[in-house]
């Protein structure tokens, strides 16, 4: 079996756990529904299974980053199809800033599902909080454009479009 295809079935695995909590419903008609919400444990906590998703999400960024464009395509359908893991995925502190923010924008740039206004509101932050830290942001996004998708969905731009005017 492949490392993609036991990171499926582990990533798999994950999203039936997640599915309830991701989509839970929240009563918006509850005055204090957002300050309950903020009050709520993380999904990953909630499921007991932070370490495990980090390790696995440490394990999919770096096959990410070493996989060929049709591998790449392989992943985004991966977390596509695996909603409810994607939309609680976090990035597993490294203690380096500089690879913490790579991983970080290399999530926004692997989920080709979310809102391309979010994802450069995003990256914009990721690049913000990297610069206040001092990090050499230029490289690492010039070496995530080298990977990010080329298909412009809504008119914003590439995922790759987007990364390269951030660098």
């Amino acid at each position: 079996m492949s490392a993609f295809d036991e990171l499926q079935q582990e990533i798999q695995g994950f999203d039936e756990l997640l599915d309830p909590i991701a989509n839970a419903e929240v009563d918006i008609n509850d005055p204090d529904w957002q300050k309950k919400l903020k009050e709520s444990q993380h999904p990953l906590d909630e499921a007991g299974i932070r370490k495990a998703v980090g390790e696995a999400t440490q394990r999919l960024i770096e096959l990410f980053l070493a996989s060929n464009s049709k591998e790449r395509d392989q992943i985004r359908k991966l977390l596509a199809d695996n909603g409810s893991f994607a939309w609680a995925m976090v990035v597993p502190g490294s203690g380096d800033p500089g690879i913490t923010f790579r991983d970080s924008v290399l999530l926004v740039v692997m989920d080709d599902t979310c809102d391309t206004r979010d994802a450069i509101i995003g990256i914009g932050a990721l690049v913000d909080q990297a610069r206040a830290k001092g990090v050499d942001y230029g490289p690492i996004m010039r070496q995530i454009a080298k990977v990010a998708g080329t298909r412009d969905r809504y008119g914003f731009g590439s995922m790759r479009t987007i990364i390269e005017n951030h660098c």
